[in-house]
């Protein structure tokens, strides 16, 4: 499932207000009252007549209602930018939920569930991760065969959303002496985050992500 959000354009509301802005500066009776208001003496204000107080009193009333127009426009601008946030917070979890839940689930080789008993399970991920991973003492380590790179390079690029490609990767890099393990590491707590951030996870990805930051913060 794919949720598409289209914020509404509200630079159409702020042109909208700069134009009645506009307008009401160019208006006879407020070109009045600001040319009266420049030349107004003690004498002048006493004398005034009945008819121009209340044309004055109307245009301030205009003014006062054109400030509250744009201050409006501005509280609903301000408002909508922290409802983009909110959007594209939103639309950055329905991603996230959509590429990594399946990989969630899955353990270092690729599986939905451990077989035993008798069962025996394969794809085409485990099928891979198997010539990658070895088992020693009942505990899973990435191999350190020569040549392993490009049959590392073919897991991430078939299976991007996958973490352990990227796992297996940076250990063999680290285990080699290059430097650009770190790189790599990086990215697979990224990966790692959003998969463990999945409800259903499998175990695994949390084991592995802490030990790919205690590497980071150690080096």
């Amino acid at each position: 499932m794919f949720i598409e959000i289209n914020p509404r354009p509200l630079w159409v509301s702020a042109e909208n207000t700069i134009q009645i802005l506009l307008g009401f500066l160019s208006l006879p009776n407020f070109k009045d009252l600001w040319n009266s208001k420049k030349g107004f003496g003690k004498e002048n204000w006493v004398t005034r007549s009945p008819m121009a107080t209340k044309k004055r009193s109307m245009n301030w009333m205009s003014i006062i209602g054109l400030c509250l127009l744009i201050a409006g426009t501005v509280f609903t601008y301000l408002g909508s930018v922290a409802s983009d946030r909110n959007i594209n917070s939103l639309q950055t979890e329905v991603r996230n939920v959509k590429d990594y839940s399946y990989y969630a689930t899955l353990d270092m080789y690729g599986r939905p569930f451990t077989a035993n008993n008798g069962l025996t399970f394969s794809n085409s991920l485990s099928a891979k991760m198997e010539h990658l991973l070895v088992v020693k003492d009942g505990k899973i380590y990435p191999r350190g065969d020569p040549g392993l790179i490009p049959n590392i390079d073919s897991v991430i690029a078939e299976y991007p959303y996958f973490p352990f490609g990227y796992w297996v990767k940076y250990n063999y890099l680290k285990a080699q002496g290059d430097p650009g393990w770190q790189v790599i590491a990086k990215k697979a707590v990224e990966i790692f985050e959003n998969t463990t951030s999945i409800k259903g996870h499998n175990p695994s990805h949390d084991e592995a992500l802490n030990m790919t930051r205690r590497d980071l913060e150690i080096h």
